[in-house]
């Protein structure tokens, strides 16, 4: 008898953890996957803390009960927010969050360690990506700064260079420009959307790092030391992945085959409530 698919579980505020999803596909093309996209509450980045735990238990719990083996927990808000009460509420479940690999990747990557973390406003005021980056790097210089905009307009479909650079000149003061950062960080699945943006903005010499790849190998590495992979070899897919909605399905479907280079069809979404 064939071993079923390991099922991983994605969940976001919106599209923005497609970006991971693509990831984890490439990464662990014979796993099975199913993708929750919390549009009617979307964004998660303006919410309070306890608020986006609420929301993050919620999706978890619709995931669990679709029978995932595991949660990736593609949006960095929750993850910022959520980790400890979802471990607390779910146990046995393997959880994953994007930041932990996110600042893992980032500071081999840098040689300066001097950081831009892009994020939402309870990300950056959350302080996570400081503390970790310095648990690694203690001289590391990390600024932090909220651009909620772009949220908003990944969730549109709306990438124009000229309009992202206007914003990003908005938020992100003159001194930072002017200092010696060589990484900037991605701290929101929504961001690798306008990455020609960044190059555009940030000049080449610069590391712009996002979750997707980081994230993606560290739940395989995760999965191959627990075993949980063995005879995965011998299944026959890719499979099919559903996508779970709250809101918006077939604006969902637009964005998302947008998001993901990849034709989405409207069977595989299904409107779902959570309370």
């Amino acid at each position: 008898m064939k071993p079923k698919p390991f099922h991983v579980g994605v969940f976001d505020s919106g599209v923005g953890g497609l970006t991971v999803l693509k990831a984890l596909k490439a990464e662990l093309p014979c796993a099975q996957f199913t993708y929750l996209g919390d549009m009617a509450r979307l964004p998660y980045g303006t919410k309070s803390h306890d608020v986006v735990v609420q929301y993050s238990l919620k999706a978890v719990e619709m995931l669990v009960s679709r029978g995932v083996d595991a949660v990736v927990i593609a949006c960095n808000t929750a993850s910022s927010a959520a980790v400890p009460a979802i471990q607390a509420r779910f146990p046995t479940l393997s959880v994953l969050d994007v930041i932990g690999p996110t600042v893992s990747h980032a500071v081999k990557q840098s040689r300066a360690q001097n950081f831009l973390v892009l994020a939402t406003e309870r990300t950056v005021s959350s302080g996570v990506y400081t503390s970790l980056i310095q648990a690694q790097s203690p001289l590391a210089q990390v600024a932090g700064i909220a651009t909620p905009l772009l949220v908003s307009m990944a969730e549109e479909g709306w990438r124009e260079v000229s309009i992202t650079d206007q914003i990003l000149a908005h938020y992100i003061p003159k001194n930072v420009m002017d200092s010696k950062m060589d990484t900037v960080i991605l701290g929101c699945t929504h961001f690798p959307f306008f990455e020609k943006s960044f190059r555009h903005f940030f000049g080449g010499h610069m590391n712009i790092i996002d979750s997707a790849s980081p994230t993606a190998i560290a739940l395989k590495r995760q999965l191959v030391s627990l075993g949980e992979l063995n005879g995965m070899a011998d299944l026959e897919g890719p499979y099919e992945t559903r996508y779970l909605v709250t809101d918006s399905p077939m604006r969902f479907l637009n964005i998302a085959s947008y998001f993901l280079k990849d034709k989405i069809y409207p069977e595989n979404i299904e409107f779902v409530h959570f309370y």
